[in-house]
């Protein structure tokens, strides 16, 4: 199964600021 991880990691529905890396969270 394929996930677009990037999409994913770049959705502010998961992600409170998706642009911002931040790996404690």
């Amino acid at each position: 199964m394929f996930v677009n991880l990037w999409s994913i990691s770049r959705n502010p529905n998961y992600w409170e600021d998706p642009f911002t890396f931040n790996p404690e969270t």
